[in-house]
């Protein structure tokens, strides 16, 4: 549970990215990020990322918040059958995204991961 918090980011640490590893076990990793991507909504209070904020968000919305946060999971829902470049691409392949912004933002992300 987190109860009682506020935290606000400027727009150049979010563009960093929150690293949330190696913490201990319940402080609220998990929970806090399913609140940040809103598979989860607060109690009380609201979450805003970005323009979308959990105490006015429509459920036909998710989708376009969570196309604006770039996710990565433990369990990496990865298709076997694709190259590390070809996963990365693949959500912006599907959004309609240019193939030269594509090829930029794909390369960018996988520089920035090693």
């Amino acid at each position: 549970m987190i109860a009682g918090q506020s935290w606000k980011m400027s727009p150049s640490a979010s563009t960093r990215g929150i690293r949330l590893h190696q913490r201990p076990s319940g402080v609220g990793k998990s929970t806090l990020l399913r609140l940040i991507y809103m598979a989860d909504f607060p109690d009380d209070g609201y979450i805003q990322v970005d323009q979308f904020r959990s105490d006015q968000m429509r459920r036909k919305d998710i989708p376009f918040l969570r196309r604006k946060i770039g996710m990565v999971f433990q369990d990496f829902k990865l298709l076997p059958d694709r190259t590390a470049y070809d996963n990365v691409a693949f959500a912006l392949r599907v959004t309609g995204t240019k193939p030269a912004e594509i090829k930029r933002r794909t390369l960018q992300v996988l520089t920035s991961v090693g």
